[in-house]
C-alpha cells in the first residue's frame, strides 16, 4: 500500500474536544491539571491546542521531557502548528539552542535544565522565566530530579500528561497535577473507534500441543488444580525464532511497517540476522544510530524496527501497520504503551495487526482480560465463559474496530486457568462433609465417584497440608497419633530447619534431600510441611538464617543498590542474609516494584497504619494527608500504594486489629450473649467497633465471636493436652470437662491443624 505524506491541517478529534474543554476549565480554576490519555490518543495535540486557547504575544512555555526523541518530535509539531510567528528553543541533546530563554518555546529535558540551575555560570532561566509549564510523561514527575526541576519553576499554570499516572513504584504525581481531569484508557479507546482498528492475533508458537490434552484431563476431568507456574512448566518449549521471523515476513511483505519488541539486545541480533530489511533500537547503541535507524524506517527504507525496552513511550510512527510481541512483560503499563504505539490514526490505514507470540499463561490472561475491558466499553457481551466445553466461537472476539483471534491452544489453557479458579471446598473438613453425603465409604470409592460433586479435588491428600488420611476424611476410622521414636520432635520449624540444614540438607529430594536423611535425626518429622501449621517452604525451611523480616531485606537490598530483579539475582549473594527468591521466603511479599523500592516507604499497610497511629494525630483521611510527612516512610497516599489497602476505616482506626482480640474484650464485659446485647453495651469499650461482622473481613460469624470457647486453637490444644486428652476419640470423651473447649474443632477453628498437631 503506498502512503502519501500527510500534509492535513492539524485539527482536534470530536473525543478530543471534551477533553480540550475540561482542561482548560480546570486550569483556569486551579491553575493545575492532569490529562490521561492513552497512547495514540493525541495528548499533544490537545496540549497545543490548550496552549494556543491561553497564549498572547510574548508568553513564555517550557515543555520539559526525559526523551530526546519525544521533545524532538514535539518541537517539529509545535513549529507546524503556531508557525513562524513564534520562536523556539532546544534544550536538550549536544547542539542546544543559542539565547533559548529569548524565546517563546522551549523543549527541554530535565536533565538539561538541572545541569543549568546547578551550573557556576548563572542560571539561563529564573524561577518565574516561564508562564506555562508543561509535563510529558509526566508519570516519571515524581522522581527526585525532576521534582526538583519542577519545584523550581513558578509558571502560571501546569499541566501534566501521560497515558499512565501510576508509577510502578506507586509514588503519586497527583501532588503535584491533581486528580485526572481526563482519562482516556487504552480499552475504551480501542472499543469506541477512536484508534486504527486492530486485529489482534494470539499465536500458540512455544506451546507444546502433546501436554495440552493431558493439562485439559488433569483440569475437567480429574478435578486437578494446576498452578500457573506449573501450566508454564508442563506446557511451553523455548520458541522458535526462526518460525517466528517467517511468520512476521509474511505478515509484512505486501508493505506493512512492523515495529517488533525482542526480549534482549542478544535476541534483537538474532532476530536482525533472519529478518530482511530491518533496523535496530536500544539503548547501547548510542542516540545517533537509534536517531538514523528511526528515519530509515520513517521513510520506508526499513520494513522492521527491533527494539528492546523502547518505544514505550512518546514516539510516534503513525503508518506503522504491524506489532510484534516477541517478548513478555510482567509490567502491564509497559504492555498497554507498546501495544499503543501502533494504533494511532493516519491516513489510508485499515488496520494494525498485533502477532503475539505468547511465552507464559499470565500473558495470554492479560490479553484475555484486555478483550474483557474492551467489551465493557463496547457495551457488548463479545465473549462467552470458557467452560468445560470449548465453543468454536470462543476463537474469534470481534467489534466495532477490534478482532482478537486465540488459537484454540489458548482457549484450551484459559479454560484450565478459569477452572483453577473455580471454587474447591476450602478445608478437607468441608470436603469430607461433602465425600461423607455422597456415602463414599472408601479410597477407591472415592477416586471413582469424586467427581459427582465438582468442588471435590481429585487428590485431597496432595492439597490439604492437614489432611488425617482416607479413614478419617471418610469417617471410617479414627486416626491414631504418630510420633517418632526416641524423642520429640522439635516444637517449631526454625528449630526443625537448623538441624535439617546440620545434616547436610538441601531439598526435598535426591542423596542428600530431606525425605532420604531425615531418619538421621529422630526430632525431625517426616513431613514438616504437615507438621508445622507456618510452614514457610523449603526455601526458608533450610536458610534460617536469612533476614526475619521483608522491611530488612528491602533496607538490605536498598544498600547494595539493587534496582532490578536482574540486579538481585547477580548480587542478592554479596549478603548472605538475603535468600535467593524472596517471593517465596515472604508470605507478605508485594511485588518486585516495591520490594526493590529502596524501602522508601513502610512495605505494607499494616506497617504504616501502625505508624500513622504512633503519630497520635491522626484520626481521619484528611489528618493523614496534612500530617503524613512527620513520617518519611509513609506513603501520600496509601490507598493508592497498598494493593491490598483495607480501606480508611480500618487503617486508620483505633479499634482492635483482629477479631480475636476483639471477642475476648467483649467476653470481659458483662451478660454479652447475642448480636443485640453487643450493639447495646459496646460500646463502653472505645476499641469495639460498632460493626465487628462488617469491619474484620474473616469475622467468623457472632455465635463464635460471642461463645466463651478458647479463641485460637493453640489454646484450646494446651487446655486438651492438660486434661491429658490424646486422640481425637478421648477428646469428644472429655472436651466437656472444660466449658471452653468447643464441640467440634474443625468447625470452629478454620486454621484448625489436624489431630496430629493439635495434640503433639
Amino acid at each position: 500500500m503506498a502512503h502519501k505524506k500527510n500534509n492535513k491541517k492539524i485539527t482536534l478529534h470530536k473525543y478530543q474536544l471534551p477533553a480540550f474543554r475540561k482542561i482548560v476549565a480546570a486550569l483556569e480554576r486551579s491553575a493545575r491539571a492532569l490529562m490521561v490519555m492513552a497512547t495514540g490518543l493525541g495528548k499533544t495535540i490537545v496540549t497545543m491546542f490548550v496552549l494556543k486557547y491561553f497564549l498572547k504575544p510574548g508568553d513564555t512555555v517550557l515543555f520539559v521531557c526525559h526523551e530526546n526523541g519525544i521533545l524532538m518530535q514535539t518541537y517539529k509539531k509545535f513549529k507546524k502548528l503556531f508557525g513562524n510567528n513564534w520562536t523556539y528553543a532546544k534544550f536538550f541533546g549536544k547542539k542546544k539552542t543559542k539565547n533559548a530563554d529569548q524565546c517563546n518555546f522551549v523543549f527541554a529535558t530535565f536533565q538539561s535544565i538541572l545541569s543549568n540551575l546547578e551550573s557556576n555560570n548563572g542560571n539561563v532561566f529564573s524561577s518565574e522565566h516561564f508562564k506555562y509549564l508543561v509535563v510529558d510523561e509526566s508519570h516519571h514527575s515524581q522522581a527526585e530530579t525532576f521534582a526538583f526541576v519542577l519545584n523550581y519553576f513558578k509558571p502560571i499554570w501546569k499541566l501534566g500528561i501521560t497515558a499512565t499516572p501510576d508509577r510502578e513504584d506507586n509514588i503519586d504525581i497527583r501532588e503535584i497535577f491533581g486528580k485526572e481531569v481526563v482519562n482516556y484508557s487504552l480499552p475504551e479507546a480501542i472499543a469506541k473507534g477512536w484508534l486504527t482498528p486492530v486485529d489482534y492475533r494470539v499465536l500458540s508458537d512455544g506451546i507444546n500441543e502433546e501436554i495440552i490434552a493431558s493439562i485439559c484431563k488433569e483440569a475437567f476431568e480429574d478435578n486437578v488444580r494446576l498452578t500457573e507456574r506449573q501450566i508454564n512448566e508442563k506446557i511451553f518449549i523455548e520458541a522458535r525464532t526462526e518460525e517466528q521471523c517467517k511468520e512476521i515476513e509474511k505478515e509484512s511483505a505486501t508493505g506493512k511497517q512492523a515495529i517488533v519488541f525482542c526480549r534482549n539486545i542478544e535476541h534483537l541480533n538474532h532476530v536482525a540476522s533472519i529478518l530482511p530489511s530491518s533496523v535496530k533500537v536500544h539503548s547501547k547503541q548510542g542516540a545517533t544510530k537509534n536517531h538514523k535507524a528511526l528515519e530509515a524506517f520513517e521513510q520506508r527504507k526499513a520494513r522492521h524496527i527491533l527494539v528492546v525496552d523502547k518505544f514505550n513511550e512518546g514516539i510516534d510512527i503513525p503508518d506503522t501497520e504491524l506489532i510484534v510481541f516477541l517478548r513478555n512483560t510482567d509490567s502491564r503499563r509497559i504492555f498497554l504503551q507498546q501495544l499503543g504505539r501502533g494504533l494511532r490514526l493516519h491516513e489510508g490505514k485499515e488496520k494494525v495487526v498485533v502477532l503475539d507470540f505468547v511465552g507464559n499463561v499470565g500473558r495470554l490472561e492479560e490479553i484475555y482480560h484486555l478483550t474483557k475491558e474492551i467489551e465493557i466499553h463496547a457495551h457488548k457481551a463479545l465473549m462467552p465463559k470458557f467452560g468445560e466445553t470449548l465453543p468454536e466461537e470462543a476463537l474469534h472476539v470481534e467489534g466495532r474496530g477490534f478482532t482478537f483471534n486465540f488459537s484454540k491452544q489458548a482457549i484450551n489453557l484459559l479454560s484450565v486457568l478459569e477452572r483453577n479458579k473455580q471454587e474447591r471446598y476450602a478445608s478437607w473438613q468441608e470436603a469430607s462433609a461433602a465425600a461423607k453425603k455422597l456415602g463414599i465409604k472408601t479410597r477407591f470409592e472415592y477416586e471413582k465417584r469424586y467427581k459427582e460433586d465438582p468442588r471435590l479435588l481429585a487428590k485431597p491428600q496432595d492439597s490439604y497440608s492437614d489432611f488425617p488420611g482416607f479413614p478419617v476424611f471418610l469417617g471410617t476410622g479414627k486416626k491414631k497419633l504418630t510420633m517418632r521414636k526416641g524423642s520429640d520432635l522439635y516444637p517449631t520449624w526454625q528449630e526443625a530447619g537448623k538441624a535439617a540444614k546440620a545434616l547436610g540438607i538441601t531439598g526435598w529430594e535426591g542423596e542428600n534431600g530431606y525425605e532420604s536423611k531425615y531418619k538421621l535425626d529422630p526430632r525431625l518429622p517426616s513431613s514438616p510441611r504437615k507438621f508445622y501449621s507456618d510452614f514457610p517452604g523449603i526455601i526458608k525451611f533450610l536458610s534460617p538464617g536469612i533476614y526475619a523480616t521483608l522491611e530488612e531485606a528491602s533496607d538490605a537490598v536498598a544498600k547494595l543498590g539493587i534496582k532490578n530483579r536482574l540486579e538481585y539475582v547477580e548480587k542478592h549473594a554479596q549478603d548472605p542474609r538475603l535468600p535467593r527468591f524472596p517471593a517465596r521466603c515472604y508470605p507478605d511479599f508485594p511485588d518486585w516494584d516495591l520490594f526493590l523500592a529502596n524501602a522508601r516507604y513502610y512495605l505494607n499497610w499494616k506497617t504504616a497504619a501502625a505508624a500513622a497511629k504512633k503519630l497520635n494525630i491522626i484520626n481521619s483521611e484528611l489528618d493523614y494527608y496534612e500530617n503524613a510527612f512527620l513520617d518519611k516512610k509513609l506513603p501520600p497516599h496509601p490507598d493508592k500504594h497498598y494493593r491490598d489497602f483495607p480501606g480508611w476505616h480500618i487503617f486508620l482506626s483505633q479499634y482492635y486489629d483482629n477479631w480475636k482480640e476483639a471477642s475476648e474484650a467483649t467476653k470481659k464485659l458483662n451478660n454479652i450473649k447475642s448480636e443485640e446485647d453487643y450493639h447495646k453495651k459496646a460500646f463502653s469499650d472505645k476499641k469495639l467497633p460498632p460493626n465487628p461482622d462488617k469491619f474484620y473481613k474473616d469475622f467468623p460469624g457472632w455465635k463464635v465471636f460471642l461463645t466463651n470457647y478458647y479463641v485460637t486453637w493453640q489454646k484450646a490444644s494446651v487446655a486438651a493436652k492438660a486434661l491429658g486428652i490424646m486422640t481425637g476419640a478421648e477428646y469428644y470423651a472429655k472436651y466437656t470437662l472444660d466449658p471452653k473447649l468447643p464441640p467440634n474443632l474443625g468447625s470452629f477453628y478454620k486454621d484448625f491443624p489436624g489431630w496430629k498437631k493439635f495434640l503433639s
